[in-house]
């Protein structure tokens, strides 16, 4: 989680910044309005230009996710006494054995209503090494475990 994170914040601050070419031309993204992108010249001229190809609004898309993923964790972190599940959190299992649980943090995700299912997916997929790891700790053992012992197997616990 902590790098996708990093991702969603560095993908944010690029799509919201202008563009040095733009800088050079005097022109400052403004707002987009219905498909078009109002830009303004200095002196106060106003522009507006549509966009010419299908990535400007995936760029928008990448953009808006990435800026409620940030909106999202950021305070959620901030705050010591949150219990909103930012990430899959270890839980007892069958038989006395870890699981990994991912229904409290895919919940919040679902309320952003800018997260795919591929993603939630995605992110199975990619702690999947973990969950199959942590299900071979007996919970007992978890639990009196020492702070990091599984940080090599299981990195995003730690961010």
């Amino acid at each position: 989680m902590g790098r996708l994170t990093i991702l969603a914040f560095s993908v944010a601050i690029l799509f919201s910044c202008t563009t040095e070419a733009d800088q050079a031309q005097g022109i400052e993204k403004k707002e987009i309005r219905q498909s078009q992108l109002v830009t303004q010249k200095k002196g106060g001229i106003e522009e507006t230009k549509t966009p010419k190809r299908a990535s400007d609004s995936l760029k928008e898309i990448i953009s808006d996710v990435a800026m409620s993923l940030h909106n999202w964790c950021i305070p959620i972190v901030k705050d010591m006494n949150s219990s909103t599940n930012i990430a899959a959190e270890v839980v007892e299992g069958e038989n006395g054995y870890c699981r990994l649980d991912y229904s409290g943090y895919f919940n919040e995700l679902r309320k952003l209503n800018t997260i795919s299912e591929d993603f939630l997916i995605a992110e199975k997929e990619r702690t999947s090494a973990c969950a199959a790891f942590i299900s071979t700790i007996t919970w007992d053992e978890y639990m009196n475990g020492e702070a990091y012992q599984y940080g090599e197997e299981c990195p995003e616990f730690y961010f």
